[in-house]
């Protein structure tokens, strides 16, 4: 096996007016849009269970959480598809 440093690579995915075109920008921000609502979601049902109840492990609680996710996905998939 040869200790010789190898060539470096190069990688190219796209053309650089693909990142400027009008329905690329359009994707880029209904997916952070997306993402910015399940998060926001996800992460303040599970602290709102945290507040409300002493033990966040309860089958309740967590039917409660999973039911929140579904909800934020669903909303924000109905909101991303719409833009």
């Amino acid at each position: 096996m040869s200790t010789a440093a190898r060539p470096g690579r190069r990688f190219t995915v796209g053309r650089s007016e693909d990142a400027t075109h009008p329905d690329t920008i359009r994707a880029a921000i209904s997916e952070f849009l997306a993402t910015a609502i399940f998060v926001f979601a996800a992460e303040g049902s599970i602290l709102s269970l945290g507040k409300l109840h002493q033990g966040t492990s309860t089958p309740g609680g967590l039917v409660a959480v999973a039911l929140a996710h579904a909800l934020a996905l669903a909303v924000a998939v109905a909101i991303t598809t719409s833009f």
